[in-house]
């Protein structure tokens, strides 16, 4: 069976992103490439979508990216990528491909649900609308949305993308951290428990995300998990 590489939180690295994907390619099958979030989509800061026409694709493999937490969300919303399940915003003839939230594809046979979004644990030290918007979390309707395509969907699901991960998942090197200093009055933030909701009723085999720059990873029930550290690659 065809294998997919998933690829940790880029920022913005997109020089690095081209050279992952063609380094892959060149040493194995891999064709299909999903990056967890933090992708780095900042059209503001350039020419609009600038950074994406950059990357470099190899010729017959793709890219599908999900928003984390650090994206020019007020962008997003203006060309119309969120709360839209299923529309994909595609560049490069469908070679680069945004998934929307509460999205579900099937690659190589396999059921994948993708859902970004992510709370900034910096945010206190963020400006609203220039370099954090509220946009990031987890919403009600982005669950919402996710919940029915999943009832309507006629398989289980085998693969969750996402960039925070649910609040069971345990995260040895995450909680070590002094999470107040940073702002923060509470734990597991709420896309966490907005992700443990949708672990409850899908129970993949395998969940993948980033956000927390770390390479972790462990089991809960049936479901394996993968936590990628920045510009990581896993194969699967």
């Amino acid at each position: 069976m065809s294998q997919i590489a998933y690829i940790g939180d880029l920022h913005g690295n997109f020089e690095a992103l081209s050279l992952l994907m063609k380094k892959v390619s060149d040493e194995s099958s891999v064709k299909t490439f999903i990056q967890v979030g933090d992708f780095g989509y900042w059209p503001r800061r350039g020419k609009i979508n600038e950074g994406i026409e950059s990357i470099e694709v190899t010729e017959n493999c793709k890219l599908f990216w999900i928003d984390g937490n650090h994206e020019d969300f007020e962008s997003m919303k203006n060309f119309g990528m969120l709360h839209q399940p299923g529309q994909l915003k595609v560049w490069k003839n469908g070679q680069i491909n945004y998934v929307p939230r509460g999205t579900i594809l099937n690659i190589y046979g396999k059921n994948i649900l993708f859902i970004g979004g992510a709370e900034s644990i910096d945010a206190a030290g963020r400006t609203e609308h220039l370099d954090w918007f509220r946009e990031e979390s987890i919403t009600q309707r982005d669950i919402e949305n996710a919940l029915s395509a999943i009832e309507e969907f006629p398989d289980a699901i085998d693969v969750v993308v996402s960039h925070e991960c649910p609040a069971s998942f345990d995260l040895p090197k995450i909680l070590q951290h002094n999470w107040e200093m940073f702002g923060w009055k509470s734990w597991p933030p709420p896309s966490r428990i907005a992700l443990q909701a949708i672990l409850e009723v899908v129970s993949p085999k395998l969940w993948m995300f980033g956000h927390y720059h770390e390479s972790m990873q462990g089991q809960v029930n049936e479901t394996e998990w993968h936590c990628l550290k920045i510009e990581e690659v896993f194969v699967i």
